[in-house]
């Protein structure tokens, strides 16, 4: 079926279906760039929450004013929601609509994108202009409304070769070649107009794991960002950024971009907020910005919120100054609600907003796993646990003899390539054949003759009875809690 531009009606298409046509067209004729470069559109509900929280985060006096970086930009859906807010909120200072010439002024001053993909920028340009003839209070005649052109002057493309370098660093906005004197991207005059810094730095950067050459060059970014803050970062040997993702550096240097005072408002994986191995990076972020506001969208990965991301998720807004003493934020955890999610909408409580110190951030390493998990009442329980004297499980169980081991990893076929043959002759436990809190041989096959391969088959010794087999998880059924005697030696998966 043949569909002509005269039949589109652009005024009633929400700029997210761009984003989403280019994402979904990306992926299926050139998926290992995708895969590469992190192409996911950012669902609009999402973006809207972001953009709210950026601009709540200024002076209500300077938002009609500010200057808005989006490093990451994408198909370009937080510029587009940025310069709708621009304008709404120039008409509220004004208190007469824009016309023309202001909306187009706010288009070309007040807004700047960069991103390694210039077919993006593209959809990018298109979606500014869109929204900029739907703001537009008398659009006539269309002789009159010829744009600027936006590349070069708002939409500037940083991959390598644009930016004339030969290193393949496809780091887009954090390559090395940003001029040094101006941290605000003035690359190579590709940004021109770029020698003030940001009022808001916003957007979701790529999550993608960097290696080679190139993650080590994201480890230095965050440790000259760290130490340019004023903090130290630790002896070199430990690593500060986990698998080597651009979240966190695109992070780092949005506090360089952002002017004193700015706000920075991004996505980012919520690994941040829970893994031990981020408790250093936790304490220097929340030493180096005031964070405002923090949405942990964990519960709700894996549903139509957004349905093209499976990995935990947050939104983290902050002020760029240091925190002060009593200062603290916002934490929310919205829960898995069906009726909702499978349209892709969420709810957000305000009486599950809890409030926080930064400092505890600090005093209290587990505070945000817990209070997503829990409530206020775990967290005292947890801290009764973590006081002193407290005796490790491990060591617990070591003084009676006993020992904790992980069972069997099946694995893919092609990593499984290690000796599994001594499983022969045992029995298998499914997780099925729990009677009480026991296990019955009678209700077990036994183990497959044919699967003498293994991903990870450990030893033969932790399958020996007697065996106290845990869940890795907690059912909701009190009877299906606990722990499962064994009194026999069994096959058991991690």
């Amino acid at each position: 079926m043949e569909l002509g531009w005269q039949d589109l009606r652009f005024k009633h298409i929400p700029v997210d279906v761009l984003s989403q046509v280019y994402e979904n067209f990306y992926h299926k004729f050139l998926k290992k760039q995708a895969k590469e470069e992190s192409v996911h559109y950012t669902p609009r509900r999402l973006a809207e929450l972001l953009v709210e929280g950026a601009f709540s985060a200024i002076d209500a006096g300077e938002r009609h004013m500010a200057r808005v970086l989006d490093p990451a930009v994408g198909a370009g859906i937080f510029l587009v929601l940025s310069l709708r807010r621009l304008v709404q909120e120039n008409w509220k200072a004004a208190g007469i609509q824009p016309n023309r010439t202001e909306i187009r002024n706010i288009l070309n001053k007040q807004l700047c994108g960069l991103d390694l993909n210039p077919e993006a920028l593209k959809i990018t340009a298109l979606s500014l202009y869109l929204a900029a003839l739907d703001l537009d209070p008398y659009p006539q005649p269309l002789s009159d409304l010829k744009f600027e052109r936006l590349f070069g002057s708002v939409l500037h493309c940083v991959n390598d070769e644009a930016l004339g370098i030969n290193e393949n660093h496809r780091l887009g906005s954090l390559s090395p070649s940003l001029h040094p004197e101006y941290p605000d991207l003035l690359i190579h005059q590709v940004v021109p107009n770029a020698k003030r810094k940001f009022d808001i730095v916003i957007g979701n950067p790529p999550w993608t794991t960097i290696k080679g050459h190139r993650g080590t060059f994201l480890e230095k970014i965050v440790r000259d960002s760290i130490v340019a803050n004023g903090l130290l970062p630790g002896p070199k040997s430990e690593k500060l950024i986990r698998y080597q993702s651009p979240d966190l550096p695109f992070l780092w240097k949005s506090i360089q971009w952002t002017k004193p005072g700015g706000s920075i408002a991004l996505l980012l994986d919520a690994a941040l907020l829970f893994q031990s191995e981020s408790q250093r990076m936790r304490d220097l972020i929340f030493q180096a910005i005031r964070v405002t506001g923090i949405l942990n969208g964990t519960a709700l990965r894996q549903t139509n919120v957004w349905p093209t991301v499976s990995a935990q998720f947050c939104l983290l807004v902050a002020k760029n100054e240091k925190p002060r003493a009593g200062d603290g934020f916002f934490y929310i955890n919205p829960i898995v609600e069906p009726a909702f999610n499978d349209r892709g909408f969420f709810r957000i409580d305000p009486q599950e907003a809890l409030p926080i110190p930064c400092d505890l951030i600090r005093k209290t390493p587990t505070i945000l796993k817990t209070l997503f998990r829990g409530n206020g009442l775990d967290n005292d329980l947890v801290n009764k646990l973590r006081a002193s004297p407290r005796i490790a499980l491990g060591h617990y169980l070591a003084e009676l003899g006993l020992q904790i081991e992980s069972g069997y990893i099946m694995g893919k076929e092609k990593e499984r390539i290690r000796d599994a043959s001594f499983l022969i002759g045992i029995k298998n436990f499914s997780g099925k054949a729990v009677r009480e809190y026991g296990v019955s041989q009678y209700d077990l096959e036994d183990w497959d003759v044919n699967l003498t391969k293994l991903q990870w088959p450990r030893k033969r010794e932790i399958y020996r009875a007697p065996l106290l087999l845990f869940r890795q998880a907690a059912k909701l059924d009190v009877k299906e809690r606990g722990a499962l005697h064994c009194s026999f030696d069994v096959a058991y998966t991690s």
